[in-house]
């Protein structure tokens, strides 16, 4: 998970250490103490989980990843990250055959009785979001730095600054229960969005709980799924615990809770000009008297990076320890027994050697030291442990006296690419915003405002800054405070490419699906399933891993293919040859046919006969046999009889039984994207529910709340998988209005006056050139050598001086004017094809 930071950010420290002129105050002192007030349980260790690190019985040695024994009352703050690898690779490292979906879980067990109380709680397994950019759809992995976790564990949305991204949390209520030596506790109980780890995915577990009364064991693990998610039938509850593994990552428990501070005060005055860095003072082990520094790096050992340690704080690193029988069999057989020590100590004095080929003192194979104290005057670099300080909370508390009649701001700046965390508090400790900021995951050394303080003329301020390096994120963050004179925005940016709300239910197009073990389950409503029988086939191909699949209906039966790593597969590189088919089956699920690709497909779909596959380019097929590239739609939704698409440039066309793909020219707002059930399209933006019957004209449902999921069961939509709201049953089927070759969508929808169709038909006659003129008590149109008037006062109109027949007086506002539908053949000489059935009008011009 760990990386030493990077040559990008080397140099930005080095300059930073050797070019600055210290002339204009005293620097300020900046050192980190630990919060105390309970322990902190980290586990990354091993962080990449095999066949052998299994607790189930599918390991001929079940073994509990983490073994945290005789908790006594107090407080408890946990951070679990892992990797599911459970393939088989050769000798050359290739894997010959895939790995499966594992569950990470923990365990609470006491001899006795004991009480427990869970207060905060997140958990993800990272998943496939979809973006639409000018209409372009394009799925990408959701970041492995698990930010829909932490909102959860905050209970706070988290926003990516200067990004459309936005983590909201589901809510958690705090929950109280008690143990015996004859019952147990599964963590997994308490997740509402557990979920397995599929092969090569990550999974982040964040946790609070207070040990109430009694002495409890917290123990870590993880198992190969059975399909039954939750089912702990083959667990070894008596498994050992894997001693530690040397994998350059970690697991221990500190003597303290997960969060350090430093206390700040700063007086700004007229010396500090606009733009300034605060000229700090940092001490480690090489910098014992200070460093003056207008850059300090945190989230990182100094001993394991020569080219930042000279201005490391260190201060804020914490001390993680493990209680390790096996180490005493990793000294030396000259070492006696009161040198060793059951402890690894996993800080910025020791070593992380287990054998003799990790030694680092040259000393001779009897007198070797696993854990070796190091010397910080010899080089340490890849020798000293690999440390982060992952999802410890960095706090500033801050005093900041402006002693200028103008207004200041101070900017807290970070330069890293990792995707860390910020909050801001005010002096009560209140959060000065409804949510936190992410960095979001950036080239290394990306410098970043991450928050901006304003500093009232003759004021102090006080307020706490609080970051957080979450999972899956290179250690080493370069932080500076400036003055400035100018506030800097530091907040999410939501003019950008639009993230579509997710499904929680899985969907064929026709019906919604789900797998239990090896068994699927299809469904109309959402509610209620029933079995599909399966093929012995579709039943090899599945096995119990069938809900990591996408199913899609086509009008023989049906298309899958793997989904879990659609968003990202070059993550997936190694494992990609197992898993890159589409599997054609017929309606009794029977195989047909596998198709490959040149490259993994991400997406696929079917709508009017036409089978459709994203995979690296864009291709369809009429028979799923032979397939031709699409160079330019995005594969369409179908609802109410009609499917709608887009194009890569930003264009949507409808199209229907009789009508092929016709643009839809809007001249006002389009859609952000579509989706669709049986009888709606539909689309969401932000707390809003946009639906319609023919992707025309769209109306507009208020959920009270930003929009993460959505799903339709029965005849509601269910918002972040607990807000029910009722689908419109009254949606109005608007007309559709072709004009030559395309379909004018404009402003003002079509609507009746007593009895009588109105169109809006500004667009149409600009498309059709024909002149208008809006006068007090007229509307004259002109076309080449025709003139048409029509009163606003009465239901009369003249061309060309004769009187025509018109059936309604004409509306007319801001500009725009409405006419009678028939008025317009009668008029302006259309030639118009009704299709009633599917109220669809073409118009022709002559």
């Amino acid at each position: 998970m760990k990386k030493v930071i990077s040559v990008v950010l080397m140099t930005m420290m080095l300059l930073s250490l050797g070019v600055t002129a210290f002339a204009r105050k005293t620097s300020v002192p900046i050192t980190f103490y630990k919060e105390g007030k309970g322990r902190f349980i980290y586990e990354n260790n091993i962080e990449s989980i095999r066949r052998e690190d299994l607790s189930d019985k599918s390991n001929p040695q079940p073994k509990y990843i983490m073994k945290n024994k005789s908790l006594k009352p107090g407080k408890f703050s946990v951070f679990i990250t892992n990797l599911n690898a459970t393939g088989i690779k050769d000798e050359s490292g290739k894997i010959t055959e895939p790995g499966f979906d594992i569950e990470m879980d923990a365990l609470f067990e006491t001899d006795s009785y004991a009480k427990v109380k869970i207060t905060a709680l997140g958990f993800e397994v990272p998943e496939i979001n979809t973006i639409y950019s000018n209409s372009q759809q394009e799925e990408y992995e959701e970041t492995w730095s698990c930010m829909n976790a932490w909102a959860d564990y905050l209970d706070m949305p988290i926003y990516q600054k200067d990004n459309f991204r936005r983590y909201m949390n589901i809510g958690f209520t705090e929950k109280e229960f008690s143990i015996t030596n004859e019952s147990r506790q599964w963590l997994s109980e308490f997740i509402d969005n557990y979920k397995t780890v599929p092969y090569l995915k990550p999974v982040n577990i964040l946790l609070d709980f207070e040990v109430v009364s009694g002495v409890v064991d917290f123990n870590i693990c993880a198992l190969k799924s059975t399909g039954v998610l939750k089912d702990r039938s083959n667990h070894d509850y008596s498994a050992p615990e894997q001693p530690f593994t040397r994998d350059r990552q970690y697991k221990g428990i500190a003597d303290t809770l997960p969060k350090v501070t430093a206390k700040i005060e700063y007086d700004v005055d007229y010396s500090d000009k606009d733009g300034d860095l605060v000229d700090m003072m940092v001490y480690n082990q090489y910098r014992r008297a200070g460093q003056r520094t207008e850059k300090w790096v945190t989230n990182l050992n100094p001993q394991n990076d020569p080219w930042s340690k000279e201005i490391c704080a260190e201060s804020d690193m914490i001390v993680l320890k493990l209680y390790d029988d096996e180490k005493l069999d990793m000294y030396g057989t000259g070492v006696g027994d009161l040198q060793k020590d059951r402890l690894w100590y996993f800080d910025v004095y020791h070593a992380d050697n287990t054998e003799m080929g990790d030694d680092i003192t040259g000393k001779e194979a009897k007198k070797y030291e696993p854990n070796q104290k190091l010397d910080r005057y010899t080089d340490n670099y890849l020798r000293a442990c690999n440390l982060g300080n992952y999802g410890v909370r960095v706090c500033y508390d801050l005093i900041i006296s402006n002693g200028t009649r103008e207004t200041r701001y101070f900017d807290y700046i970070q330069e890293t690419g990792a995707n860390n965390i910020v909050l801001v508090y005010d002096e009560k400790g209140n959060p000065m915003t409804d949510y936190a900021i992410c960095k979001g995951n950036k080239p290394s050394g990306a410098l970043d405002v991450m928050a901006s303080i304003e500093l009232p003329a003759g004021k102090k301020t006080r307020f706490t800054i609080e970051t957080i390096l979450p999972a899956n994120n290179n250690g080493g963050t370069l932080n500076s405070f400036r003055i400035s004179k100018q506030q800097t925005y530091a907040g999410p940016e939501y003019d950008s490419p639009y993230e579509m709300a997710k499904g929680r239910l899985k969907w064929t197009g026709e019906e919604y699906y789900k797998f239990e073990k090896d068994k699927l389950y299809f469904s109309k409503d959402g509610k209620e399933y029933t079995e599909k029988t399966l093929s012995q086939s579709a039943k090899d191909i599945f096995g119990i891993e069938g809900n990591n699949y996408k199913i899609v209906n086509t009008d023989s039966g049906y298309m899958a293919k793997w989904g879990e790593y659609d968003g990202a597969p070059a993550y997936f590189q190694a494992a990609l040859d197992f898993y890159s088919k589409i599997y054609m089956f017929d309606e009794e699920f029977n195989l047909k046919d596998e198709v490959a690709f040149p490259k993994f497909p991400t997406r696929m779909s079917f709508s009017d006969g036409i089978y459709y596959v994203t995979a690296g380019d864009e291709y369809y097929s009429t028979g799923g046999m032979k397939w031709l590239k699409l160079n330019t739609l995005n594969p369409p939704k179908k609802a109410n009889g009609l499917s709608l698409t887009s194009t890569k440039y930003g264009y949507y066309f409808i199209k229907s039984d009789e009508m092929d793909f016709t643009k839809l020219d809007f001249e006002d707002k389009m859609p952000k994207y579509v989706m669709a059930s049986a009888d709606i399209f539909y689309y969401t933006d932000k707390e809003k529910i946009y639906v319609s019957k023919t992707g025309q004209y769209w109306d507009e449902i208020d959920a009270g709340e930003d929009i993460l999921t959505i799903d339709i069961i029965g005849n509601e939509f269910v918002i972040n998988g607990y807000k029910n709201i009722p689908v419109p049953q009254n949606i109005k089927e608007d007309v559709i209005i072709k004009l030559n070759h395309e379909i004018p969508v404009s402003k003002e929808r079509p609507y009746l006056k007593n009895g009588k169709l109105m169109i809006d038909a500004r667009k149409l006659f600009e498309k059709s050139d024909i002149g208008y003129k809006i006068e007090e008590d007229k509307l004259v149109f002109t076309k080449m050598y025709d003139e048409v008037i029509v009163s606003l006062k009465e239901k009369k109109a003249y061309k060309n001086g004769e009187e025509i027949a018109i059936n309604e007086i004409p509306d007319v506002k801001d500009g725009r004017f409405c006419l009678p539908f028939d008025f317009l053949t009668e008029a302006f000489g259309y030639e118009v094809k009704w299709q009633q059935n599917e109220k669809i009008v073409e118009f022709k011009t002559n």
